[in-house]
C-alpha cells in the first residue's frame, strides 16, 4: 500500500566482497624454500607451500584487523617463477 516503506535485509544490503590479487614469488633457503605473500610491491607475509597462501593471507589480515572476516574475501594468488 502506498506509504508502507520496505527495509532492506542484511543479505539485500550486501556489497561485493573484496578482490586482493595477491603474487607469491619463490624464495630459496638453506633448508628449505617457500613463498613471499606481495599486495602490489608491499610484502604481506611468507607460506612454505603455495597451496596455503590464500589462509595464510586471511589469517595475515584477521591479525590486523580482527572485526572484519576475510574468509569470504576474493583472493587471488599469481604466482612468479
Amino acid at each position: 500500500s502506498a506509504g508502507t516503506h520496505t527495509r532492506l535485509t542484511k543479505c539485500q544490503q550486501h556489497k561485493p566482497n573484496p578482490i586482493l590479487t595477491i603474487t607469491a614469488r619463490r624464495w630459496e633457503g638453506a633448508y628449505e624454500g617457500g613463498w613471499e605473500l606481495y599486495d602490489r610491491d608491499h610484502i604481506l607475509t611468507q607460506v612454505t607451500r603455495l597451496k596455503d597462501a590464500r589462509q595464510q593471507v586471511i589469517d595475515y589480515l584477521d591479525s590486523i584487523d580482527p572485526k572484519t572476516p576475510h574468509d569470504d574475501w576474493d583472493i587471488r594468488i599469481a604466482s612468479t617463477l
